[in-house]
């Protein structure tokens, strides 16, 4: 989805009202303008993958989310003013940025 927003040939604006949680937050990094409301927040963090049984899996699944956190951070590093040192340490625990936060730190343009 990120992919294809980020290609459209129109602009896009995307408009938080309430929580741009895990996905969604990333998604909004896609839209040309973004924007979120007074009261709402954005959910940063890490891809979490359980797995039930240990073995040649976990080390697939273990590359894949150190391959999701790669392109997580630089998806919020293109598009934040924040470093990636700042990103991977924000994303490692699950950080709430509230609408203030988010606009001084670059996760969206406006607060209306």
């Amino acid at each position: 989805l990120f992919d294809i927003i980020s290609s459209l040939k129109n602009e896009v604006t995307g408009i938080v009202v309430g929580t741009a949680a895990s996905m969604a937050s990333i998604i909004l990094q896609s839209c040309d303008v973004r924007k979120i409301t007074k009261n709402s927040n954005i959910l940063i963090h890490n891809s979490h993958y359980e797995l039930s049984s240990p073995g040649p899996a976990l080390k697939t699944w273990t590359k894949l989310e150190k391959e999701q956190e790669y392109r997580t951070i630089e998806i919020f590093k293109e598009r934040t003013k924040l470093s990636a040192s700042k990103l991977k340490q924000l994303i490692s625990v699950e950080t709430i940025i509230n609408s203030a936060e988010s606009l001084s730190w670059g996760f969206v343009d406006e607060i209306i």
